[in-house]
């Protein structure tokens, strides 16, 4: 069941969700073909799932989300993974990350605020207007290529270390 949003947004209906999800659809199916011929990010559906509500669906309530459970989460994302698998694939990955932080005592409780603050606000920081989507994704590429390998590490320097590990 999907609990009444907290400050001051209005409550949507399970039903709601479901219809969102229904159209936004419609308009994913018919970019797949083009994302998955050039292997482009589907930026533009996930700024429409923030605009509809959806990517803070599975955030509590009382952290500005919808509070939808794994059940009701699980039936948004069959609706959207028959338009586009590539963005329910994204999206459930999403979604399992509030629902666990949400559930687990072991997340920090100042962690699992921040991550559902930001979730109901527009959650995919990578994701942009059309606009600045070139930049923002090599922005995004870098980071992640950042976060595997330690900053000014140079193909020699991590070769020396290995050797040195031995």
């Amino acid at each position: 069941m999907v609990t009444s949003i907290a400050k001051g947004r209005t409550a949507h209906s399970e039903p709601d969700y479901i219809a969102r999800a229904a159209t936004l659809a419609t308009s994913f199916a018919a970019r797949a073909a083009a994302h998955d011929r050039v292997g482009s990010f589907p930026f533009a559906n996930f700024r429409e799932l923030s605009e509809a509500g959806l990517l803070s669906l599975t955030v509590p309530a009382v952290h500005g989300g919808a509070g939808a459970g794994a059940r009701y989460a699980a039936r948004v994302l069959g609706i959207l993974g028959k338009a586009d698998p590539p963005t329910a694939l994204v999206l459930s990955m999403h979604y399992i990350n509030h629902l666990v932080m949400a559930r687990s005592p072991n997340w920090p409780a100042r962690l699992s605020r921040a991550r559902a603050s930001r979730a109901s606000r527009s959650s995919m920081p990578c994701a942009s207007s059309r606009s600045s989507a070139r930049p923002r994704a090599a922005a995004c590429r870098r980071r992640s290529r950042g976060a595997l390998k330690p900053a000014g590490a140079s193909p020699a320097t991590r070769s020396t270390r290995r050797a040195r590990r031995s």
